[in-house]
């Protein structure tokens, strides 16, 4: 009896995460729920205005970036450069999401001239301050924090602050492919 009550014990141990449940976290408008997957790194924080859920924690993602001009800049004399990030599929399933509108298929990422410093070489940041000039893009695994998650256009969308690489690659320059709001 003791024998099977020990090893009850240990496989209820060793399941634990796969018998957690995700946190379920109402928008204060209640046009909508983020669901954070048990596991992801990420505790809810707070809400910065009705749509948009801020939370603490570091995350590891690893997934394809692109750095160069904002996809929205309309001034053709300045270029306004952004850091674009689409998470791989193990990377999406640990990120939170909303339940009715569900993940977003890329994010924006702050802190975006440390990370062009630690990945891309000196004449590819100065390819980049071309207006026009195609975008440098990559895989990679970098460390995240200051993630948010709110609704924009109807959708979702998330973004949070570069902190570190992991696995630095080199960088190459293409097209990024079309978004819109």
């Amino acid at each position: 009896m003791k024998k099977s009550c020990a090893a009850l014990f240990v496989i209820l141990l060793l399941f634990q995460p796969v018998l957690a449940a995700p946190t379920n976290i109402a928008l204060p408008d209640h046009v909508d729920t983020v669901v954070v997957p048990d596991g992801s790194g990420l505790t809810f924080r707070k809400f910065d205005g009705p749509d948009r859920a801020l939370f603490k924690g570091r995350l590891t993602l690893s997934g394809t970036y692109y750095y160069g001009d904002n996809q929205f800049n309309d001034d053709d004399s300045k270029v306004d450069l952004f850091l674009y990030f689409t998470p791989d599929a193990a990377t999406m399933a640990r990120l939170p999401f909303f339940r009715i509108r569900g993940r977003p298929h890329d994010m924006v990422l702050s802190n975006s001239a440390a990370f062009a410093r630690v990945v891309l070489s000196r004449s590819q940041r100065m390819q980049l301050m071309k207006k026009g000039a195609p975008y440098a893009t990559g895989r990679v695994t970098i460390v995240v924090d200051d993630f948010a998650g709110e609704i924009v256009c109807d959708g979702p969308n998330f973004d949070a602050r570069f902190v570190s690489i992991v696995h630095p690659k080199p960088a190459a320059m293409a097209q990024m492919p079309g978004v819109a709001c």
